[in-house]
């Protein structure tokens, strides 16, 4: 994402409050490596791209963060009552016709702070702050289709299904524009 773009991502909802990994880690004076190391478990990164399968020991995710960095815009995902990394969010910009974008997301929940609506708290919050945003059109997202709790979150944020299968994900899409623009 251009960095003018990823300089104001930034957003709260009720529970949580996301912003750009690095500076998020920085203010909550935690140990980045070691949180996405923690949140990279055999459970949460199953239905996820094969090189972010499997538990990741802190010197692994050092360089599974730079690579990361250079995919896309990434967001630490905070609990605002206990102030502990919850999960993270990832943004991709694809661009669409004329200045219009197109936002790819993925996201992942700390296995801890799974069945608690984070989630869907989390991919509503970012609907609206997008709706807000004068260049996004639509938001993306392709989740694994055994991936119920996914499927689940995206159908009932909005999104709708646009394609079958993309590299072993479905695709889901939702239109934000006709709000900012």
């Amino acid at each position: 994402m251009s960095d003018d773009v990823a300089d104001m991502w930034a957003f709260e909802t009720n529970r949580l409050r996301v912003g750009p990994w690095h500076e998020v880690a920085d203010w909550l004076d935690v140990d980045l490596p070691r949180v996405v190391a923690e949140m990279l478990t055999l459970r949460t990164t199953v239905a996820l791209p094969e090189s972010w399968q499997g538990e990741h020991s802190v010197d692994g995710a050092k360089g599974w963060i730079n690579e990361r960095d250079a995919d896309a815009s990434m967001l630490l995902v905070i609990e605002s009552a206990s102030q502990r990394p919850a999960g993270i969010l990832v943004l991709a910009e694809a661009p669409l016709h004329g200045t219009w974008v197109d936002l790819r997301i993925g996201y992942l929940i700390e296995e801890s702070m799974w069945g608690q609506g984070l989630a869907t708290e989390l991919v509503s919050g970012l609907i609206e702050w997008a709706r807000a945003q004068p260049r996004i059109r639509t938001l993306t997202g392709g989740v694994d289709p055994a991936n119920r709790a996914s499927v689940r979150i995206l159908e009932k944020c909005g999104f709708g299904l646009i394609d079958g299968l993309d590299a072993g994900a479905a695709v889901y899409r939702l239109d934000v524009s006709s709000s900012n623009g």
